[in-house]
């Protein structure tokens, strides 16, 4: 009888640390920016970056976490273009994008990408090539 009561004592348990934590409720999951949001989000980034205040995002209203390897790697950024057609997958918008970087050994090369864009539980701007 008492093994019985551990078992289904530890059974509530971990079924109440799952519902607290958030695990697996309808409301669980994160809700993607809209379109036009998520385009003002990725303009910001790269004005930042193409004005060389990357730094400024983290102060910006609201903060912007902004992710690119060749940033990270010093690359200038000369331009770019944003690409027609974002879109929304789960969380997340893909906002196409090209890029004119020169890097460290003053090499120019264009750079056909994309960045995922996330507004919960902060904005984030991440570089990812396809």
């Amino acid at each position: 009888m008492h093994r019985f009561h551990f078992l289904a004592s530890s059974i509530a348990l971990v079924a109440l640390l799952l519902t607290a934590a958030g695990c697996g409720g309808a409301g669980a999951s994160a809700s993607a920016p809209s379109h036009d949001d998520a385009l003002q989000h990725v303009r910001s980034a790269l004005d930042a970056w193409k004005g060389g205040k990357v730094k400024d995002l983290a102060t910006a209203q609201p903060p912007i976490r902004f992710v690119d390897p060749d940033q990270a790697a010093g690359a200038k950024l000369d331009d770019y273009k944003i690409g027609d057609a974002p879109a929304t997958v789960a969380h997340v918008v893909d906002v196409p994008v090209e890029l004119t970087l020169t890097d460290k050994k003053r090499k120019t090369r264009t750079l056909s990408t994309a960045f995922q864009v996330v507004a919960e539980p902060g904005v984030s701007v991440l570089r990812n090539d396809p």
